[in-house]
């Protein structure tokens, strides 16, 4: 008796043990991706809803980790100030600026024949 009193007893704390190591594991917290401490300055052209922007100089595609900060300049040229992500196609925007759109100016020397 005195047997089966201790063996249950030993398998209801490991049970229990069991079950709070799950909880633990479970109620963690993700751990945002590392950022690195150098910025990048990054002209290009904002992609939909902000999540891509794509290189004007070598035409490469960067993955947006906050695309919040680029979703009003849909489709725009910006130069954006970011920090690389964890992996090598990511970044994180800390700053966007828009490029001034160039025009032709009719007072230009091109247009004086």
């Amino acid at each position: 008796m005195k047997r089966l009193v201790a063996t249950s007893l030993v398998v209801l704390v490991a049970g229990l043990a069991s079950s709070v190591r799950a909880a633990q594991n479970r109620d963690a917290a993700p751990q945002p991706p590392k950022l690195s401490k150098r910025t990048l300055h990054i002209s290009g052209t904002v992609g939909a809803e902000g999540k891509t922007l794509i290189s004007l100089a070598d035409k490469r595609v960067w993955n947006v980790l906050n695309p919040v900060s680029l979703s009003s300049t849909e489709g725009r040229r910006v130069v954006v100030k970011a920090r690389p992500g964890g992996d090598p196609t990511q970044i994180s925007i800390l700053d966007v600026r828009l490029e001034p759109e160039t025009t032709a100016r009719l007072s230009d020397s091109a247009f004086r024949r």
